[in-house]
């Protein structure tokens, strides 16, 4: 008779606890997150509160150490400063329709760099030709190399930039090489060791680890593909260094640029501010900020993002930008059009009036697990 008293109360206790935690989470989770994910969100704790609630503290919270967060702060501060170096002379006031004419702006607020003039963009689509073109300049970098790659693999792809530059290395040129945690688990174990015994800086970024200090969140990767060489020759775009079939069946096809001119600049003020948030080493600028060189006729602006971003920078800038177009393509790799995106597209001058035509090119299969829950969301 006692026995089955004490199980009614512990019954009680779960059964109150479950709504404490159904009432505290409808006020918490809405507080940082969009209408659609805060929804879905309480829909999970609201059906199984215990093991939402733990899901979400794994993975639904939108946080880093605080020890990250001050250096991200004090990262932004030093692109900034960078930005500032690379001088008045060189900002660009693009060429564009009324309808556009905010977008370099919003750029500007979004991720603090102007819109450069100067430039050439080399659009590059084949990615069997887009590794070569990277080991081709490393093979001539005479300073510096700075690497970035969300994926950087251990395989024959991964190998061949990694031989580039360990010759880059013996010719006495300083090369570093940031690869993320979670994307990059194959080149930090099999080709990592390589690159540091030759005496190349190679870094983990965003390190995982239930008891591991200042670990990062699991699902808060760096997305980032950027490659630097001398300061004057710079890639970006959604191609990882890896063999276009690491995903079994699905070949990938990626676009990177690679750019020459004053923009390079940002890219290497991005690399160093990441490079700062892993390791708190401040570089003099020197060589690594070398006078601006009119490369081409173009513009260019670059719009970081990132997963301490308190804006959603990309999908803000993206917005604005279809928003006041007629014609728009997108090649994306994870594409999820929220209802602000939705919303303002259709209300748009240009929409309203049936004058806009949007495709998009989506991945469909994933390059790596860890973007699974992003496809599901």
């Amino acid at each position: 008779m006692l026995q089955s008293e004490r199980m009614k109360e512990w019954s009680l206790l779960y059964l109150a606890s479950e709504w404490v935690i159904r009432f505290a989470m409808l006020i918490y989770v809405p507080q940082k997150r969009s209408a659609a994910a805060s929804r879905t969100w309480l829909l999970f704790i609201f059906l199984v509160p215990w093991p939402g609630l733990i899901l979400y503290w794994l993975f639904g919270r939108i946080y880093l150490p605080a020890r990250r967060v001050v250096m991200q702060q004090r990262a932004s501060r030093f692109i900034r400063e960078a930005q500032a170096q690379i001088g008045a002379r060189v900002v660009a006031e693009p060429d564009l329709s009324p309808a556009l004419l905010c977008i370099p702006g919003l750029a500007r607020q979004l991720g603090d760099f102007d819109a450069l003039a100067g430039n050439q963009i080399e659009l590059l689509v084949d990615y069997a030709k887009t590794i070569d073109r990277v080991i081709a300049d490393i093979d001539l970098a005479r300073r510096h190399v700075h690497l970035l790659f969300y994926i950087f693999a251990g395989d024959e792809s991964g190998q061949r930039v990694g031989d580039a530059l360990m010759r880059a290395a013996n010719r006495g040129v300083q090369c570093r090489v940031l690869m993320d945690a979670v994307g990059s688990v194959g080149g930090l174990q099999r080709l990592a060791p390589v690159l540091r015994s030759a005496g190349i800086e190679v870094l983990e970024m965003l390190p995982v680890g239930l008891f591991r200090r200042n670990a990062a969140r699991f699902d808060l990767r760096n997305h980032r593909k950027i490659a630097v060489i001398d300061g004057i020759t710079g890639y970006t775009g959604s191609q990882n260094i890896a063999n276009p079939e690491f995903v079994s069946g699905y070949p990938n096809e990626e676009l990177m640029v690679r750019l020459t001119g004053p923009v390079v600049a940002q890219l290497q003020a991005m690399f160093l501010a990441d490079h700062y948030f892993e390791t708190g080493t401040v570089f003099n600028p020197g060589d690594l900020f070398p006078d601006p060189i009119q490369a081409g006729k173009s513009p260019c602006q670059l719009v970081p993002s990132g997963p301490l971003s308190s804006r959603k920078r990309a999908g803000t800038h993206h917005c604005d930008a279809i928003c006041g177009t007629t014609t728009n393509r997108g090649h994306n790799s994870v594409f999820r059009p929220g209802r602000t995106f939705l919303t303002r597209h259709l209300r748009s001058p240009v929409a309203a009036g049936g004058r806009s035509t949007s495709r998009s090119f989506d991945a469909c299969q994933p390059d790596h697990y860890a973007i699974c829950p992003a496809l599901l969301l």
